[in-house]
């Protein structure tokens, strides 16, 4: 991964804990520089992002309280892709998530929780995806 990869990167992160990205603005500025896929790990507190055989790993620039015991899908569902991405961690953790796989390329997003439970949202992923 070359450094101007990792400076649009590490642009699009602070932007989007910032509250001045969406999800899908996150994802599609992702996208448009050539990472493939990334992986939020809400309680870690960081995001690996992937861009052929290399990777990046980088916090997640947003405060991260205890996720909801419970996974709830209606809870994912209902999150939304058009709030700011601090807003939209915020909503998948009160439903229960704990981290979440964005495939850029496949056009999918992956969201766990605790408890085993998974939900895969193709309607999310093709919106936010979108160009």
């Amino acid at each position: 991964m070359d450094y101007e990869v990792q400076s649009a990167i590490c642009k699009a992160a602070r932007e989007a804990a910032g509250g001045r990205l969406t999800f899908a603005e996150l994802v599609r500025n992702l996208g448009s520089v050539g990472v493939e896929r990334l992986h939020v790990d809400l309680v870690r507190g960081d995001t690996t992002y992937y861009q052929g055989d290399y990777t990046a790993v980088l916090p997640v620039y947003v405060q991260i309280r205890k996720p909801a015991p419970r996974f709830s899908t209606a809870g994912i569902e209902a999150a939304g892709d058009a709030c700011t991405y601090p807003e939209f961690c915020e909503r998948i953790l009160a439903a229960g998530c704990v981290g979440f796989i964005v495939s850029i390329v496949g056009r999918r997003v992956l969201y766990y929780g605790a408890d085993g439970a998974v939900v895969s949202s193709e309607r999310l992923a093709g919106r936010a995806i979108t160009s």
